[in-house]
C-alpha cells in the first residue's frame, strides 16, 4: 500500500545541469537523436503466388518411374521505411518495390529394384534477404577511434540459385540404409556487405554533417572530417557450390539379447564452393577474392549410436564441423592480397542424453551437451589471428515431463 514515491524531475535536472546546451561542460550533452534514428526501421512484405504440378508414374523398359513436374510463379510486394536527412533534418522516407520470380522444379524416382532407389531433383530456387539489410535508413555510432555508418538496401535483390541432385539409396534391410547423394548448386545472385572509408563530408548516402557531430558527442578526435567507414549490402555475382553425402543407417537387430535395441546412424559431407566476393578499390568495385561459402564447412560428420525400448531411450552423438569462413573481408577490411576474412576453427563436440518412461503420463530425462568442454574459436587472415575464444563449458540438463 504505497501512497507516496520519489521520482526524477527531468526539467530541474535540465536547468541545473544545463542538458539542453551541447555547448556545457566541454559539450558533455552533445547527443542528439539523428544517429540512433536509422535503428526505426520496418518492412513488410505481399507475396502473391499460384503453382502447378503433375505427377506422373508408370514403368519404363520393366522399371518403375515415377516423379513430378511444376512450377511456381511468385510476386512480391516489398515496402520498408527508415530515417533518411533533408537539408540536415532527420525526415522518414519509405521504398517500395515489387518483382518476381517463375521457379520450375522437376522430380524424378527410378526403383531398379525393391530397395534401391535412384532419386533426381532440379529447382530454380529463391531466398529473400535478411529484412535488417532492407531499411532505407542508416545507422551512425562512435565507439573510441571506430566511426561507422551502416545503410541498408531497401532495392537488394533476394538470393537466387539453381539447384541439381541425384542420391542412390540402398534399403538393405528394415530400418537399414546406406546412401551417396551428389548435389549443385549455381548461385546467381548473391548479397554481400561492402565498406567504403571515407569523411563524413561528401559521403555515398548525402548525410550532413551534423550527424556525424551528434554521434561524436564529448568523443576527443571524432569530427567529420575525421575517417569513417561506410558499409552497405549489395548484391554480387555468387559462384558455384558442389558436393556429396554419404549416410548410414543400420539397427543392430542381429544382436542378442538387449543389445538388439542398439542402433548406429552416421553421416558424410564434402563440399567445396567458389563464390567471387568484390570490395570497394580506389572507389570502384572490384572482384578481390574467391573463396569458400560463408557460414559453410569444406568437411563434417557425425555418428550416433541409440538405444530403444519400451521404457528406456538413449543415445550419445559426436559431431564435427570442418573451420569455416564467417566474413570476407574480414575485420582487418583489406581489400589487398592476402585479402582479410575472419573464420571459425574446426570443432568437435560431444552430447547425450536418456530417457525414462515411467508410463502413459511420466517421462524423466537427463542430457550432457558439449561433454568435450569445446572452445569455439575465432579467428582473423590467413595468419590464424585470433579474434574471439569463446568457453561455454559443459551443460547437463534433467527434465520431467507430465503429460496429462
Amino acid at each position: 500500500n504505497v501512497s507516496s514515491w520519489l521520482a526524477p524531475n527531468y526539467q530541474v535536472a535540465q536547468s541545473l545541469l544545463q542538458l539542453s546546451d551541447p555547448t556545457a561542460f566541454g559539450g558533455a550533452w552533445k547527443l542528439g537523436k539523428e544517429p540512433s534514428l536509422g535503428n526505426n526501421r520496418g518492412v513488410s512484405e505481399e507475396d502473391k503466388s499460384w503453382f502447378v504440378q503433375g505427377d506422373f508414374k508408370g514403368d519404363v523398359l520393366g522399371v518403375p518411374v515415377r516423379g513430378n513436374v511444376g512450377v511456381r510463379y511468385v510476386k512480391t510486394r516489398q515496402d520498408s521505411s527508415g530515417y533518411a536527412y533533408l537539408s540536415g533534418a532527420p525526415v522518414a522516407v519509405s521504398a517500395s518495390r515489387t518483382y518476381d520470380d517463375t521457379l520450375p522444379s522437376a522430380n524424378l524416382v527410378i526403383e531398379p529394384t525393391d530397395n534401391f532407389l535412384i532419386r533426381m531433383a532440379a529447382a530454380k530456387t529463391m531466398s529473400r534477404p535478411d529484412l535488417g539489410s532492407l531499411t532505407p535508413g542508416a545507422t551512425v555510432s562512435v565507439s573510441g577511434a571506430t566511426r561507422t555508418v551502416s545503410a541498408g538496401n531497401p532495392n537488394l535483390d533476394p538470393f537466387r540459385a539453381k539447384a541439381y541432385d541425384v542420391s542412390f539409396e540402398w534399403y538393405y534391410q528394415p530400418g537399414a540404409l546406406v546412401s551417396v547423394a551428389l548435389f549443385q548448386k549455381d548461385i546467381d545472385s548473391f548479397v554481400q556487405t561492402l565498406s567504403t572509408t571515407t569523411t563524413f563530408t561528401g559521403n555515398p548516402f548525402g548525410l550532413p554533417d551534423s550527424v556525424a557531430v551528434a554521434a561524436c558527442g564529448a568523443t576527443s578526435g571524432c569530427s567529420p572530417s575525421a575517417t569513417w567507414a561506410f558499409t552497405t549490402p549489395v548484391n554480387t555475382p555468387g559462384g558455384k557450390l558442389q558436393g556429396y553425402e554419404i549416410s548410414f543407417q543400420q539397427p543392430l537387430k542381429f544382436l542378442p539379447g538387449l543389445l538388439s535395441n542398439l542402433g548406429v546412424l552416421a553421416n558424410y559431407t564434402r563440399v567445396e564452393s567458389d563464390i567471387d566476393y568484390y570490395a570497394t578499390v580506389g572507389g570502384v568495385v572490384t572482384k578481390v577474392a574467391t573463396e569458400q561459402l560463408t557460414n559453410l564447412s569444406q568437411t563434417s560428420y557425425n555418428l550416433t549410436v541409440y538405444y530403444e525400448d519400451e521404457k528406456w531411450s538413449a543415445r550419445a552423438s559426436a559431431a564435427y564441423r570442418d573451420g569455416y569462413l564467417t566474413r570476407v573481408l574480414g575485420q582487418e577490411n583489406t581489400a589487398v592480397a592476402p585479402v582479410a576474412y575472419d573464420g571459425t576453427n574446426e570443432t568437435f563436440n560431444v552430447d547425450a542424453s536418456i530417457t525414462y518412461t515411467l508410463n502413459d503420463h511420466l517421462k524423466f530425462s537427463l542430457e550432457g551437451v558439449n561433454l568435450t568442454d569445446e572452445f569455439q574459436d575465432q579467428f582473423n587472415g590467413v595468419q590464424n589471428l585470433p579474434t574471439f575464444y569463446h568457453h561455454t563449458g559443459r551443460e547437463v540438463l534433467f527434465g520431467v515431463r507430465y503429460t496429462y
